[in-house]
């Protein structure tokens, strides 16, 4: 995914500017990450590939091609020092994005 789908989802005309409502600071995470979300009523579990945007202590931002739906639980593959490190997260908020889609996660527990 290129540098310019992810500025112009952030910088593009028309996005509103919302009121900042992290605890914590957010420092640029532009890294390929996977994640699942689980059907639990088709007993399987779908994986996907997106692009992190930013993360905290809180939460992450990320694009992806899957639509996502605010209160969605997913299970991240997160790349630190050359391990993949799972966590837990759910979606406080996603938007369509050029083709793509970014989201906003909340990492639990």
């Amino acid at each position: 995914m290129k540098i310019d789908v992810l500025l112009w989802c952030n910088l593009r005309p028309g996005r509103e500017m919302k009121f900042e409502k992290r605890s914590m600071t957010r420092e640029t995470f532009s890294r390929s990450l996977g994640f699942a979300m689980s059907f639990m009523e088709r007993q399987r579990t779908i994986r996907h590939d997106a692009t992190g945007v930013d993360i905290s202590g809180d939460g992450l931002g990320l694009v992806t091609n899957v639509s996502l739906t605010q209160g969605n639980v997913l299970r991240l593959l997160i790349p630190i020092n050359g391990v993949s490190l799972p966590v837990f997260a759910v979606v406080k908020w996603s938007e369509p994005c050029k083709d793509k889609f970014r989201a906003g996660l909340q990492f639990l527990g």
